[in-house]
């Protein structure tokens, strides 16, 4: 029962880039500020609705899950529709091993199917799972409404698939929530607010900055983004030899929201006071922490900390089994796309004629590929660091202990005796 709520794959030589670009505005806090951000993957979204399209394409996993209204809604005008994203398993009739509800981070969020799809795609075909993500927009700072709207979704999709009988997924499948960054923050807060089970949390990157610290996060996005872009990925960042302007409007919009005191709804204070009322022991004992080696706007280790502080309705304030796989990357490890230029819908391009109405006709793969440098496709990310936080997700899942700690943590190890999720009943034990 859940209680009141309160508030594709390509070969051939490409390019990689270690982080996307977020960017903010001062006093901001509205869908605008992950502008940049979220063009470039809606891009990539209209892309791959037009593959869906394109009879010759293979079709994508990844589906639209319409959700039904509530009744009290069905009778009104101009309802939103409510959906979700959902990764069907790899075997396509069978039953799966498991279920992953995801949420993602801020602006990326928005398009879980393109911007967290290798990380999801390569969990679902290593352990035959089906990932439900609901996307959500950044319409403001009130994060209480997010947590509501995206958990709400989920758990609503879980039933759905449960009761669809082209589906007929059973109850007692195991669920584990999985969620990077900001969208760590909203599942704490739901699961916090509704006790909703599942049978693991995974939090990657956990982030509890406030506001203002969250224009210095966009800040180091940008920088990396610039230091990193080649000529050939030039047309995914665009963003040149502008660093002391970067640096001039960061620091006004930073200062700016820490003066008028523009804050995220709740807090960071508020949030920490949330972990340590709300987030109960059993939540603790089938949470774990995936903390990257080279990522400074983690906030794992003071939710670690606060849940060893924390007290349960009983008054009890053991500390709470949370174990922590420390893993080689950055915030964005989870992030990686790629696309080349067999990904490319030219199809519909005629140029026939030739250029200018000339007698030569020209090849659209061939100026596709002139327009990225010459290389054969491009990617978003550090596929190394990808397949390692992959690894580190699915030996969880499967019950086993962290590889590794973080590097403040020491309570985390491969003999590490605390709690594990069960097995899964139809995992692959080869999985290393």
């Amino acid at each position: 029962m859940v209680s009141s709520f309160s508030p594709p794959s390509s070969s051939g030589r490409h390019v990689s880039v270690s982080s996307l670009v977020l960017q903010s505005s001062p006093g901001g806090g509205g869908a605008d500020d992950f502008g940049p951000l979220t063009s470039q993957l809606a891009r990539l979204d209209q892309q791959f609705q037009m593959q869906q399209r394109n009879s010759k394409k293979p079709k994508s996993r990844w589906s639209k899950l319409v959700l039904p209204a509530a009744t009290e809604e069905a009778a009104g005008t101009n309802v939103k529709e409510d959906h979700v994203w959902i990764l069907e398993p790899p075997t396509g009739t069978t039953i799966p091993s498991c279920m992953i509800v995801f949420t993602g981070g801020a602006g990326l969020g928005q398009f879980p199917h393109i911007a967290y799809n290798e990380l999801l795609l390569r969990i679902s075909n290593r352990l035959n799972a089906v990932c439900i993500s609901a996307p959500y927009q950044i319409t403001g700072l009130d994060h209480f409404t997010m947590a509501k709207d995206t958990g709400e979704r989920m758990r609503k999709a879980v039933m759905l698939c449960q009761d669809d009988p082209s589906k007929q997924y059973p109850a007692n499948l195991p669920t584990y929530a999985l969620a990077h960054s900001l969208g760590g923050k909203l599942q704490t807060i739901y699961l916090g607010a509704t006790g909703q089970d599942y049978d693991g949390v995974g939090l990657i990157s956990f982030n509890n900055f406030s506001f203002g610290r969250t224009i210095s996060m966009v800040r180091e996005f940008a920088s990396q983004l610039q230091q990193t872009t080649s000529p050939g990925a030039a047309g995914f960042g665009g963003m040149g030899d502008n660093t002391a302007l970067l640096n001039t409007v960061f620091g006004f919009a930073e200062n700016f929201v820490t003066g008028m005191g523009v804050d995220f709804t709740p807090n960071p204070a508020d949030t920490e006071r949330l972990i340590q009322m709300r987030y109960s022991k059993d939540l603790q004992a089938k949470t774990r922490m995936f903390v990257l080696d080279d990522d400074n706007m983690d906030s794992s280790e003071e939710f670690v900390n606060l849940c060893s502080t924390s007290e349960d309705e009983d008054g009890s304030n053991n500390a709470g089994p949370i174990t922590v796989s420390g893993v080689p990357g950055g915030h964005l490890a989870s992030v990686f796309i790629k696309f080349g230029l067999d990904d490319l819908d030219l199809g519909n391009l005629d140029f026939g004629a030739g250029m200018n109405g000339g007698s030569m006709p020209f090849d659209p793969k061939t100026m596709a590929k002139e327009a990225m440098g010459g290389l054969e496709s491009a990617a978003f990310g550090v596929e190394s660091d990808l397949n390692g936080l992959v690894d580190e997700i699915c030996n969880w899942i499967l019950g086993k202990a962290p590889k590794r700690g973080a590097s403040w943590d020491e309570s985390s190890s491969s003999s590490s005796s605390g709690q594990v999720p069960p097995r899964l009943a139809q995992g692959s034990s080869s999985d290393s």
